[in-house]
């Protein structure tokens, strides 16, 4: 958006500037003001905007003011004023006179936006562990004056204005890598945020530790105990029998009890161990026979 518009043209600046009317046209006979057009954007940045008026008059105009912020500004027809501070509404009044001391006042507003986007969320969050292949992030801004934002991520895609965002981009190779949104309102105020997450390929290393051997007989409650580990932390460790997930352990030592009754004569058993990633692992299936 283009903020720096210039409305008077020179050749309508130098008409405002030296009042020029009609010689024939009688001062008592001019009963109304000058004729004033101006444009002004209704949402603006912070920094210089160009303010410009065409004023006419069948007399001459006299002098014209302009006033920013309840302060006089200005007494030309065009000139360039510099906003700076927080976030407001801007009040202009522009006054002009001709010969005859004949008054047109004008008075607009403008919404100043200097205020950069909130980013109030962003996954995944910062010093997350995440698995190769897709990383898909989601952010949510918001912008009090502009209202809506838009975004888009760094090796990811250019995202539509909005209030949440979700982009895609390759995880890229294992380790550490920045997940980097660029957040703008309407007016060009930006926010970056990056977030460090650690991409993690490698599925987790698990064991039997402590369980009967494959193709062991076995009755009552038999105890299982796993290994597990991993560069950025084992998430959890699951027993599986027969195919199903039957109990879960968080904490090492990964120690399971599994009643034999509740399973016909044949007993098939696994540990699958989860990293911090979601990378998976199980071991090879231990087949039990159920005593008689």
């Amino acid at each position: 958006m283009d903020i720096l518009r210039t409305v008077a043209t020179a050749t309508l600046a130098t008409a405002l500037l030296f009042g020029a009317g009609s010689p024939a046209f009688a001062a008592d006979e001019d009963t109304s003001g000058p004729y004033v057009s101006i444009e002004l954007e209704p949402l603006i940045p912070g920094g210089a905007y160009d303010f410009s008026a065409w004023v006419t008059d069948e007399s001459a105009v006299d002098r014209v003011e302009w006033w920013i912020d309840g302060k006089l500004r200005s007494t030309a027809a065009s000139f360039r004023y510099t906003f700076t501070g927080a976030s407001r509404t801007v009040d202009v009044l522009f006054n002009a006179w001709d010969s005859v001391g004949n008054l047109t006042t004008y008075t607009g507003e403008m919404e100043l936006d200097t205020q950069a986007p909130e980013v109030e969320w962003v996954t995944p969050r910062n010093g997350a562990i995440i698995p190769g292949g897709n990383l898909t992030s989601t952010i949510i801004a918001v912008d009090d004056v502009s209202g809506e934002v838009g975004a888009g991520m760094k090796g990811g895609s250019r995202v539509e204005p909005g209030t949440e965002f979700t982009s895609r981009t390759a995880a890229g190779p294992e380790g550490k890598r920045q997940v980097v949104w660029t957040v703008w309102d309407e007016v060009g105020n930006t926010t970056v945020a990056r977030r460090t997450v650690t991409v993690d390929r490698t599925a987790p290393k698990v064991a039997f530790s402590k369980a009967p051997k494959n193709k062991a007989k076995v009755k009552g409650k038999v105890a299982i105990t796993a290994s597990a580990s991993d560069k950025n932390g084992v998430a959890k460790v699951q027993l599986l029998v027969n195919g199903k997930a039957v109990a879960t352990d968080t904490k090492a030592a990964y120690k399971f009890t599994l009643n034999t009754a509740k399973y016909g004569k044949t007993i098939k058993v696994q540990l699958r161990a989860y990293d911090k990633a979601g990378n998976l692992r199980k071991t090879t299936t231990r087949t039990w026979t159920k005593k008689k």
